[in-house]
């Protein structure tokens, strides 16, 4: 874990300061300003969060599990995998359900940066040139809506996959 804070946490932490939306220019360039830089747009925003949560509720768990896993004479993999992994997946779906929010936030404000493409971004900037305000207060009261389910969907799924979980 060392080499990687050394190798890789400057870089990923200078990247991740970089706001996504404005790298639409130069991923509008690389790869058109169609569905692949939407796509990479969407994957980044929801990249930081999950590897962040992910790194951090590794470093978090308590002592006295690694100290399990040296008792019964672990390797590093075993340790990992039946010991750190399942400590930490509470806490990795709970940057799970970060990334979702972002992703949902990057899905439409690409579509509406790139302009290409069916989408509820895209509807959104035509009704805006057509001055139909109609349009628009329905369109963001359905992406309220929608985000609000996906919130719903993905705390029922925590709750249910994590109800050995004593939170009370």
């Amino acid at each position: 874990m060392r080499v990687a804070d050394v190798l890789i946490g400057p870089l990923y932490h200078m990247l991740r300061q970089v706001p996504l939306m404005g790298l639409v220019p130069l991923f509008s360039l690389w790869l058109g300003n169609g569905d692949p830089s939407k796509l990479t747009v969407v994957c980044l925003s929801a990249f930081y969060p999950l590897v962040l949560a992910t790194y951090e509720s590794l470093h978090q768990v308590e002592g006295k599990y690694r100290e399990v896993g040296d008792v019964y004479k672990l390797g590093k993999w075993r340790t990992f995998y039946k010991i750190l992994l399942p400590a930490a997946l509470p806490n990795i779906f709970t940057g799970i359900s970060f990334a979702l929010a972002f992703a949902w936030l990057a899905t439409i404000g690409s579509e509406i940066l790139f302009a290409a493409g069916a989408g509820l971004g895209n509807i959104m900037m035509n009704a805006q040139a057509a001055s139909r305000m109609d349009i628009l207060i329905i369109l963001t009261a359905l992406i309220g809506l929608l985000g609000f389910l996906m919130n719903f969907f993905i705390n029922r799924a925590g709750r249910y996959l994590f109800r050995w979980r004593n939170l009370r």
